[in-house]
């Protein structure tokens, strides 16, 4: 290595060698490439490159300089992201750090993406007092990501749906198996359903009980 000796000190001289740098954004809920979101390079953690991934989920940056020099570290990164307001899709950001060695790797940044809103329209016309249902959601594939999400509704005909993703924020999208726990005049019945809910998607259902 070359060296600048500067009043008795040796100064380590800066190289750049041009590399590209490859990858995936792999969705997890689909077991698949995700499309249209952006990736950043980073340098010594800040962002200094954007680019899209394309339609399977591939990114590419073109000639990256990448200097010799250890201050200055390097990773690729997706932000994470909230659904709440906006069309965006959630999910928790993803980074991976990689060596001035390792520009030759193909980086994949796992995501999970969300559903935007989950809708449940609970009606029944002859409820009494006291009687009750309660809707219990599983994302079997993800449950450690999603604890069971209830949502509770007590006696009465209401034609307001419920958004029982106020109870969850940003839940991964996919299918989701659903169990109902119904009271009426004392007795308990349990009924199942699944439904399957897709990235950025708003869905509404309607229970009658």
């Amino acid at each position: 290595m070359c060296a600048i000796v500067i009043a008795g000190c040796i100064k380590e001289k800066d190289k750049i060698e041009y590399h590209s740098i490859k990858g995936n954004v792999y969705n997890l809920c689909t077991d698949s490439g995700l499309a249209n979101i952006k990736v950043y390079l980073l340098t010594s953690n800040t962002a200094t490159i954007e680019t899209i991934s394309d339609s399977k989920g591939n990114y590419i940056f073109e000639n990256v300089p990448i200097h010799s020099l250890s201050k200055y570290k390097y990773a690729v990164s997706i932000p994470g992201k909230s659904g709440a307001g906006t069309k965006e899709t959630a999910f928790e950001g993803a980074t991976i750090y990689f060596n001035k060695t390792e520009t030759d790797t193909f980086f994949v940044l796992k995501v999970i993406p969300s559903y935007t809103s989950l809708y449940i329209n609970f009606i029944t016309n002859d409820a009494i007092l006291g009687d009750t249902i309660f809707a219990t959601l599983r994302n079997y594939t993800f449950h450690k990501n999603v604890p069971h999400l209830p949502y509770p509704y007590t006696m009465g005909s209401n034609a307001q749906f419920k958004n029982i993703s106020d109870h969850h924020a940003d839940a991964p999208m996919g299918k989701y198996n659903i169990e109902y726990k119904i009271k009426k005049i004392g007795i308990v019945t349990l009924r199942y359903d699944s439904l399957y809910i897709g990235m950025n998607e708003e869905k509404k259902i309607v229970v009658n009980w």
